[in-house]
């Protein structure tokens, strides 16, 4: 992982290690794919409001 990723990609590792379930929301793969347990393939700003509409 490039080091200018570091700095965000170190909540969801800490989350990882903890136990915590992973869930990316990204257009694109990123480093952290191959750790998440789901890898929802959208725009975080067009997937996650259609998501809370749908459970809300």
């Amino acid at each position: 992982m490039a080091q200018e990723e570091f700095p965000a990609a170190e909540p969801p590792l800490t989350a990882l290690r903890a136990g915590a379930k992973l869930v990316e929301v990204n257009a694109q793969e990123t480093p952290l794919t191959p750790q998440a347990h789901f890898a929802l393939r959208s725009a975080a700003g067009v997937l996650l409001p259609a998501l809370l509409a749908a459970v809300g």
